[in-house]
C-alpha cells in the first residue's frame, strides 16, 4: 500500500510539474519572441529614410538663406533666429516625447511626428513676404514634429540589435545625418533655382514624409523594449522626476551629453553660416559665387559619410582592447576639429578653393566621429526602459546649450561688429569671420568632456548589464532563481501538507520522499515557476489525503 501511494504521488507530481514547465516555456517564448531578421532590417531601412528626410528638411532653409533674406528683408540675427526657434521647440518638447516613448507605442509617436512636421513644412512655403514672424512661428512648430521622431527612433534600433551589430546599424542610421544635411543644401538650392522660387524647396519633403507614414503603419513592427538584449523589462512606471534624477547621477550620460553639446554648438553654427560666409568672401573680392550651397552640400555628405563610417570601424577594432574606446574616439574627432576649424575660418578669403573645401571636409569628418558612438553609449550605459527619456534629455541639453543658440549668437556677434562700419560685403565677411572663431574654442571643450566620459563609461555599462541580468532572473520562468518569491505563497493557505522549495538538484532525475504522514520536500531538475498559481495549486492537491489507496 505504501509503495502504491508513493508511485501515485510521484506520477501526479511529475505530471503537474511538466504541465507548469510547458506553460512557462510557451508563455515566455510568446512574450520575448524577437522580430525576425527581415523585419528588423526593413524597420532599419525605413528609420534611415525618415532620418534622411528629417535632416534634409532641417537644412533646406540654410541652402536658400540668401534668397530668403532678400524675400523677407531680414538681417543676420533674424536669419539665425529661424534655426534657433526651430531648435528651441524641438528640444523643449523632446523630454515629453521621451517620457511617452518609454511608456507608450513608439511607432505611433513617430507617425504623429512625421505627419505634423510634414504639414507645417508645407504651410511655411505659402507665407507672404510681410509675415516673417508667422514664418518664424511655423518653423518652430516643425521642431515639435521632429522631436517626437528623434527621441524614440534610435531606441527602436537599439531594441533590434546588440553589441557590434547595433553599433554598425546605428552607424548606418546616422549616415542619414550628414547625407540628409548635404541633400538639404543641394536639393534646396537647386529646386529653388529650377522653379525660380525658394518656396519650392520646402515642398519636396512633405510628399516623401507621407510615403513613410504609410510604410510605418503597414510595414513596421515595434520591438519589445530591451528585447534584443534578452531583457524582460518593459514599460517604465517611474515618474519623470525619478528618471531625470537617475540620468543626472549617470556620469557617463552627463559627460557624453556635454561633449555632444559643445560639438552641436560648433556644427550648428558652421552648418548654418558657412555657405553664406563663403559667398560674402567671394563677393568681397568683386567676384560672383557659383553653386556654393551645392559644393558645401556635397562636401558635407562625403565628409560625414567618412566620419560616421570611420567611427564604426574604429569602435569595432578598439572596443575589444579598450573598454572606454567609444568616448575616446569621440574625443579624437573633436581634437581633429580644433586646428582645422581655426585654419578654415582664418584662411577663407585667401585660400585655394580646393584646399579650403578639403580642410572643411577634415573638420566635418572629425566632428561626425561622435554621431553614432554617442547614441550607442546612451543605449548601453542607460537602463533599457529609460533610453527614450535619455535620448530626449540628451536632445534637450545639447540643443539648449548647443546648436539652438549658436546660429543666433554668431549672427548677433556679426551684427554687433558691423556697427559703425561701411555696409559692404567685406564688412559682412570680416564680422562673420570673427564670430565664427567660437567654433575651435567649443570643439576644445567637447574634447575635454569626452575624456571625462571615458573615465566612467565602463562602470556604468556594468551596472546596466547587471540590471538586465537581474530582470531576466526575476521575470523569466525557469530562470534559475526564485529568491524573491516562494511557490508556497501561491498555494492553498489551508493546505499544510505540502512544502515545496526551489532547491537545485544534484542528481539527474527528480527525487521524491514520502512518509506516512506528510510530504517533506520535492527536489526537481528544473524549478517550478512561481508565477503559475494554478500549477502550484495542482501540486498542493497532491497531499497524502488526496491519494487513492
Amino acid at each position: 500500500m505504501e509503495s502504491d501511494r508513493q508511485i501515485s504521488l510521484e506520477a501526479n507530481s511529475e505530471s503537474n510539474l511538466s504541465t507548469a514547465q510547458s506553460s512557462a516555456s510557451l508563455i515566455s517564448s510568446n512574450q520575448n519572441q524577437p522580430l525576425n531578421k527581415k523585419s528588423s532590417y526593413v524597420t532599419l531601412v525605413i528609420m534611415f529614410t525618415l532620418n534622411l528626410i528629417n535632416y534634409s528638411d532641417r537644412f533646406t532653409i540654410a541652402g536658400v538663406l540668401l534668397k530668403l533674406q532678400n524675400y523677407f528683408d531680414i538681417n543676420d540675427s533674424q536669419s539665425g533666429l529661424l534655426q534657433t526657434a526651430f531648435i528651441c521647440s524641438y528640444m523643449l518638447l523632446a523630454p515629453l516625447f521621451g517620457y511617452l516613448g518609454d511608456r507608450y507605442s513608439r511607432k505611433w509617436l513617430i507617425i504623429f511626428g512625421i505627419s505634423f512636421w510634414s504639414f507645417m513644412t508645407f504651410i511655411g512655403s505659402i507665407v507672404p513676404a510681410d509675415k516673417f514672424w508667422l514664418f518664424l512661428f511655423i518653423r518652430s512648430l516643425v521642431g515639435i514634429g521632429e522631436a517626437s521622431y528623434s527621441c524614440v527612433a534610435p531606441t527602436i534600433i537599439g531594441d533590434l540589435f546588440t553589441d557590434e551589430k547595433r553599433t554598425k546599424m546605428l552607424a548606418l542610421f546616422y549616415l542619414a545625418v550628414p547625407v540628409g544635411s548635404g541633400l538639404g543644401y543641394i536639393v534646396g538650392s537647386n529646386v529653388a533655382d529650377l522653379f525660380g522660387s525658394w518656396q519650392w524647396s520646402l515642398r519636396v519633403t512633405p510628399p516623401l514624409g507621407l510615403i513613410c507614414i504609410i510604410l510605418l503603419i503597414f510595414v513596421v513592427e515595434e520591438p519589445k523594449r530591451g528585447g534584443a538584449e534578452g531583457s524582460n523589462v518593459d514599460t517604465n512606471k517611474s515618474s519623470m522626476f525619478n528618471d531625470v534624477i537617475y540620468l543626472l547621477k549617470n556620469k557617463t550620460f552627463m559627460w557624453t551629453t556635454m561633449g555632444f553639446t559643445f560639438a552641436s554648438f560648433v556644427l550648428g553654427g558652421l552648418s548654418w553660416w558657412v555657405p553664406i560666409y563663403v559667398e560674402y568672401a567671394i563677393y568681397s573680392k568683386n567676384q560672383i559665387p557659383s553653386q556654393i550651397s551645392l559644393i558645401f552640400g556635397v562636401v558635407t555628405c562625403f565628409a560625414g559619410l567618412i566620419g560616421v563610417a570611420l567611427s564604426s570601424i574604429l569602435s569595432s577594432k578598439l572596443r575589444q582592447k579598450m573598454k572606454n574606446a567609444d568616448p575616446l574616439i569621440c574625443a579624437l574627432g573633436s581634437l581633429i576639429a580644433v586646428p582645422t576649424l581655426f585654419v578654415l575660418v582664418a584662411a577663407t578669403r585667401e585660400a585655394n578653393p580646393f584646399l579650403f573645401w578639403l580642410i572643411a571636409a577634415i573638420a566635418i569628418s572629425g566632428m561626425c566621429l561622435s554621431w553614432t558612438l554617442v547614441a550607442d553609449i546612451l543605449l548601453y550605459a542607460v537602463y533599457p526602459n529609460r533610453r527614450s527619456i535619455a535620448s530626449a534629455m540628451n536632445i534637450l541639453i545639447c540643443h539648449l546649450l548647443g546648436d539652438a543658440g549658436s546660429p543666433y549668437v554668431i549672427g548677433a556677434i556679426s551684427d554687433a561688429l558691423k556697427i559703425g562700419k561701411p555696409d559692404s560685403f567685406y564688412t559682412k565677411f570680416t564680422s562673420l569671420q570673427s564670430a565664427l572663431y567660437a567654433g575651435p574654442f567649443f570643439a576644445a571643450l567637447s574634447f575635454a568632456a569626452y575624456l571625462f566620459a571615458g573615465i566612467y563609461v565602463d562602470d556604468d555599462r556594468k551596472k546596466v548589464d547587471d540590471y538586465i541580468k537581474k530582470s531576466q532572473k526575476q521575470d523569466t520562468p525557469n530562470s534559475g532563481s526564485l529568491s524573491d518569491c516562494n511557490i508556497n505563497e501561491f498555494s492553498d493557505p489551508q493546505d499544510k501538507h505540502l512544502q515545496v522549495y526551489s532547491n537545485p538538484l544534484n542528481e539527474s532525475e527528480a527525487n521524491l520522499r514520502v512518509n506516512s504522514n506528510a510530504l517533506d520536500s520535492v527536489q526537481t531538475n528544473n524549478e517550478v515557476p512561481v508565477v503559475f498559481k494554478s500549477s502550484a495549486n495542482l501540486l498542493s492537491k497532491t497531499s497524502p489525503s488526496n491519494i487513492i489507496e
